[in-house]
């Protein structure tokens, strides 16, 4: 979800514009969707297999979703 997120500045990049997001190989659309289905997958089978670890996914998601919005330049 970050490469979504950056995907204008890394469309201006020499090397990160050939990433599939940045260069259009895959669309915003599918990238988020495919996102959004694996971080509900792994909620999911932690509440089922390791329930010790949602906290720490969360903590992940939310450093990773501030990382996102905040980032230093």
């Amino acid at each position: 979800l970050n490469d979504v997120a950056d995907r204008k500045a890394d469309a201006e990049h020499a090397v990160k514009r050939r990433r599939p997001i940045p260069s259009g190989r895959i669309g915003v659309a599918a990238a988020t969707f495919f996102g959004l289905v694996l971080l509900t997958t792994a909620f999911a089978l932690a509440a089922c297999f390791a329930r010790w670890l949602l906290p720490f996914l969360a903590a992940f998601l939310t450093i990773n979703l501030l990382y996102s919005k905040y980032r230093l330049n």
